[in-house]
């Protein structure tokens, strides 16, 4: 049985972080840097090429949708689990209250997206013809057919569930893994936590239905830290509601077995991963730290697929999970460079020398690295010069 999507549509050739780039309460971008600042993306056929920042997204997302103030469809050049985890949790956990899903249709592919953004149309028509073909219309002129990977359910597994709340969390793995078209799933040994965060009662109320569901986790499964001191919040001034609703995702969390940690470097904790290890972090500097210097095995995972998969215990076999996947792409020499800074670097002994200085350079060569590996994983030369690197300046 098909169904149709209409719309005014809306283009961007740059992403959207959906966290701290759109309001959640109205659906506007609030994203000063972003062509589409000031744009609402509510009721419209949204055309972007993915999202992009904080794993954040997939809670403004769920927020958009509960408050009906979401995109009518999203078209993305590229797969993105993020945004599709808040629409797919906004399915399985809140049916009643989504009586039409969001159709969100991954990885259409350059040529077709520029193709989109060329011809600029003023409105989009969607029709799903099935669970897994969609064709994308101009109102007259058909102008890609493709599936939509969001719907089908390409995993196969056995794996048993225990009570309501791991069965809606299976399933919600299961959808993900699809969007990468992954077949199977791998046990974790741990999992942390970024949705501990509070940005909406839609969070709060999930958390909470995991608990009243029969939610545990079945790893070791730390927390991110809250939105507020869950202590001194009235000492540091905080709204006594946020401080309220903070509080109560964290306690809900802390029911479903999780750790009491509330710290976004779990990697600095005693239970830390190792080597080799297959896990589920949120949280984008543990997920980079747990890959780079540790060598444990993890996606960036988006807010409420982590809960899911403690739950569970597994996540696709996918991305830098597989071996070939972790191979570096580009090479970047700061030989060179380290060498050129070396004398000041070891000035380190001298009274007078810059600690600052020193310490800034990590971050800096970071955020070089970063760019210049463009989303590829890149091999770094040069650091083993260095005098004394400790945790912290891997951290930075």
């Amino acid at each position: 049985m098909s169904s149709i999507v209409k719309g005014d549509a809306l283009y961007s050739s740059v992403g959207i972080s959906f966290w701290g780039g759109i309001d959640p309460l109205t659906g506007n971008v609030i994203d000063t840097t972003h062509p589409l600042h000031g744009e609402s993306i509510s009721n419209k056929i949204l055309v972007i090429p993915s999202g992009r920042g904080s794993c954040t997204g997939s809670q403004v997302m769920l927020e958009l949708i509960l408050h009906g103030k979401a995109p009518y469809a999203i078209i993305l050049r590229d797969p993105d689990s993020i945004l599709c985890t808040g629409a797919i949790i906004a399915e399985e956990f809140f049916q009643d209250e989504c009586k039409e899903n969001i159709p969100i249709i991954c990885a259409i592919g350059e040529e077709n997206f520029t193709t989109l953004l060329d011809d600029k149309y003023d409105s989009l028509s969607i029709e799903v013809l099935c669970e897994e073909d969609i064709c994308i219309h101009n109102g007259e002129d058909e102008i890609l057919a493709k599936d939509l990977l969001k719907l089908k359910n390409t995993v196969d597994t056995h794996h048993n569930t225990t009570s309501k709340a791991e069965e809606l969390a299976l399933q919600t793995i299961k959808r993900v893994a699809s969007i990468s078209n992954t077949k199977d799933l791998i046990p974790i040994s741990s999992a942390h936590i970024d949705a501990v965060t509070y940005i909406g009662q839609g969070g709060l109320r999930f958390v909470k239905k995991l608990v009243e569901l029969g939610g545990k986790v079945k790893v070791n499964t730390t927390l991110n830290s809250q939105s507020c001191d869950r202590r001194r919040w009235k000492e540091l001034g905080v709204d006594e509601s946020l401080a309220h609703n903070a509080n109560s995702i964290g306690d809900s969390y802390l029911d479903l077995g999780c750790e009491l940690s509330f710290t976004c470097a779990p990697y600095l904790l005693a239970s830390k991963p190792k080597k080799g290890d297959n896990i589920c972090w949120g949280e984008s500097n543990a997920v980079v730290y747990s890959n780079s210097v540790i060598g444990a095995r993890t996606e960036k995972y988006a807010d409420y697929f982590d809960i899911c998969a403690a739950i569970c215990g597994v996540v696709p076999n996918t991305g830098v999970h597989v071996e070939e996947n972790r191979s570096p792409t580009i090479v970047i020499d700061a030989t060179t460079l380290i060498q050129n800074l070396l004398p000041s670097i070891k000035a380190n002994h001298d009274p007078s020398y810059d600690k600052q200085g020193f310490d800034s350079f990590f971050p800096t060569i970071g955020w070089i690295c970063g760019n210049l590996s463009d989303g590829g994983i890149p091999l770094i030369l040069g650091f083993d010069q260095l005098p004394a690197v400790s945790n912290d300046h891997l951290k930075q």
